[in-house]
């Protein structure tokens, strides 16, 4: 089963909302999902995996902190969409040199902010940890190290510097075909955000025929 990258993102956005995020943080968990997918990267699984993952039940504690070390958070465990936003916000902080960023839960979650800050700088950037690395110009991504640590749940440690090529692009994708299990996890968070239905709401909803005789 395929489904449009439009879905993809609506979907998405529904279960960032019915995880507990504001709906400003769950349009940028569609907008994530939707471009990893669309870049050939699991984005589906990836944000399946994080809103059932320790850090949507401490959202306060792992909002992003900056300090002269890097960037941290009061949890220990940095949110990432939070931290993409951030880095989206100082993204002309960024250098060669990089930001180290602590212990981040789905680091792949961060890459669609680093490309969306690189279409806007005009340049490459490139997000370490474990033993893979991905660069993106915003248009396009490669990959190269260990591609298992894409799926890695939580980086011990992330690099995140204005460096590298894109060299040998993923194959880019108008659709996504995720695993069922990820999309049914998402379809039953994006669940909690509909209203239950009402006696009037049902009665306005019934169309000819659905009425009393």
């Amino acid at each position: 089963m395929t489904f449009a990258l439009n879905e993809v993102c609506a979907t998405a956005t529904k279960a960032a909302r019915g995880a507990g995020y504001s709906w400003g943080l769950a349009e940028e968990a569609g907008f994530a999902t939707r471009w990893l997918v669309g870049q050939g990267l699991d984005g589906c699984r990836a944000l399946a995996g994080f809103l059932t993952g320790p850090v949507p039940l401490n959202l306060s504690g792992s909002l992003p902190q900056k300090g002269k070390a890097g960037w941290g958070s009061e949890s220990k465990l940095l949110c990432p969409l939070h931290m993409g936003s951030a880095l989206s916000d100082f993204a002309g902080d960024l250098t060669s040199h990089g930001e180290n960023i602590g212990a981040l839960a789905q680091p792949i979650l961060i890459v669609p902010f680093l490309g969306s800050a690189a279409k806007d700088l005009d340049v490459s950037i490139t997000a370490t940890w474990a033993s893979v690395q991905i660069t993106t110009d915003g248009r396009s991504v490669s990959v190269t190290g260990a591609v298992e640590q894409l799926d890695a749940v939580v980086a011990s440690e992330v690099n995140v510097r204005i460096a590298g090529q894109v060299r040998e692009p993923l194959q880019q994708r108008d659709r996504a075909s995720p695993a069922l299990d990820d999309w049914q996890i998402l379809l039953d968070l994006a669940a909690r955000t509909y209203a239950p239905a009402t006696e009037a709401s049902r009665n306005l909803g019934a169309g000819p025929g659905d009425g009393d005789d």
